[in-house]
């Protein structure tokens, strides 16, 4: 055992800059120093993609206005994540992944079924945020030709 794993998790206290230590185990709940606002960042850094685009163009479709396909936008997202919110109260209360609490409700190999479900969708969703970046970004990439590439005339 090296004297690293014999430390105690302790959550570095600090603003801008600073690397987390701990690792995958339990923060003590007084040593948790971040609130909500603290998480905005890193959320939207997840959530902001490509795919973001291909929703607005989808609500355009229906012939709204910018304006209104804005509105039905911000709604949408803001119920969709207030509902990722409850749940994740969960799992703040039990200090583990939303995935590990489920087990209390489906039992250890119960558990295993919305566990595969859950990885399924994670894979779809890449993939398709995978396939729009690239369609998205295809137009782009015959626009800016290399200064020495041949011209067609």
């Amino acid at each position: 055992m090296t004297s690293s794993e014999n430390r105690p998790a302790t959550a570095p206290i600090g603003g801008l800059g600073v690397i987390e230590t701990a690792g995958i185990e339990i923060i003590a709940e007084s040593e948790r120093t971040a609130k909500p606002r603290d998480l905005i960042w890193p959320w939207f850094a997840a959530n902001v993609s490509v795919f973001g685009m291909s929703y607005g163009s989808y609500l355009l479709g229906f012939g709204i206005s910018f304006l209104q396909a804005t509105i039905v936008a911000v709604i949408g997202i803001v119920i969709s994540f207030l509902l990722c919110g409850l749940v994740a109260i969960a799992g703040k209360r039990g200090s583990v992944p939303t995935m590990v609490l489920s087990r209390a409700a489906f039992g250890v190999h119960g558990q295993k079924v919305p566990g595969v479900v859950s990885w399924l969708t994670s894979i779809g969703w890449e993939t398709v945020l995978a396939i729009s970046a690239v369609l998205a970004t295809r137009p782009c990439s015959t626009c800016s030709a290399s200064p020495r590439a041949p011209r067609s005339p």
